[in-house]
């Protein structure tokens, strides 16, 4: 079981520094602004 969550949260990481990386390339497509209010509602719903 931990070895398991330790590989999630390796897989999870290396997904994250991918993405700012590569936000140059990716910002290309994605509008900011939408994307920060996609990550504030998802916020408010855990909350």
């Amino acid at each position: 079981f931990v070895y398991h969550y330790a590989f999630v949260m390796l897989l999870g990481l290396t997904i994250f520094i991918s993405v700012i990386g590569s936000w140059d390339f990716i910002s290309f497509w994605v509008d900011n602004r939408s994307y920060f209010i996609y990550i504030v509602s998802f916020l408010f719903i855990n909350i």
